[in-house]
């Protein structure tokens, strides 16, 4: 089985957490995928609002869990998915804001999210203490279990910090290739009690094994900085 992570006092997840990027418009292919790694132990699947079909997938995937998986597996099952700020214009409103976490729960067909991690691209897009707050009082209201942060640099971090909404994780890329959060990020994280998700551990699959003695890739993923 695969080990758990405690995350918060009433929250602990399998090691391995399901990334979602890689399953948009797959199908119902990657829900038997998806069924298998619970069987192995996973219980964590992340996804995202912006994701094409993203949540609507795991809803499919939780619906067909509940019907085939043995009670203890489908009962463990948990849920992450975000809500993404605009990238540009005006603070997001509380009407869109409340419809996008609504959203969410009607497309993965759940009363309740297990862990909903706001993504803010642009620092210039006002309105980011005001969302959070939001986000903390839809917590209150029982639509969220826990809250927590992706892609949030130190600057914005301890900005989230000074509203004492309380965040409990921050999802950030890490591999061999890209070890940006070890500089001062993660002691950051550490002092505040948030703990560190990571993606993009393989690069994108660039770091598997078969590429061992072969071709250099071409793939337009290796454009990216983190080569």
């Amino acid at each position: 089985m695969i080990p758990k992570v405690q995350l918060a006092p009433d929250y602990a997840v399998s090691q391995l957490i399901v990334g979602g990027w890689q399953l948009q418009n797959r199908g119902d292919d990657a829900i038997e995928d998806l069924l298998q790694l619970s069987r192995l132990g996973i219980t964590a699947y992340e996804t995202s609002d912006t994701y094409s079909d993203g949540q609507s997938l795991l809803g499919r995937f939780l619906s067909k869990a509940r019907q085939s998986l043995p009670s203890e597996n489908f009962s463990g099952i948990q849920i992450h998915t975000r809500y993404t700020a605009p990238v540009t214009g005006s603070a997001p409103s509380k009407a869109t804001i409340v419809a996008s976490v609504d959203r969410s729960l009607r497309e993965l067909n759940l009363p309740r999210l297990d862990l909903l991690q706001l993504q803010w691209w642009n620092l210039n897009v006002p309105g980011f203490e005001e969302t959070l707050s939001l986000i903390g009082d839809l917590r209150k209201a029982g639509k969220i279990h826990h809250i927590g942060t992706t892609n949030f640099g130190i600057q914005l971090l301890g900005r989230a910090i000074a509203t004492n909404v309380p965040v409990i994780t921050n999802q950030v890329q890490y591999s061999i290739l890209d070890q940006r959060a070890d500089n001062q990020l993660s002691s950051y994280a550490e002092r505040y009690g948030i703990n560190l998700l990571t993606y993009g551990a393989l690069a994108g699959g660039f770091l598997a094994r078969k590429w061992i003695s072969t071709h250099d890739p071409v793939d337009h993923r290796m454009n990216s900085t983190q080569f």
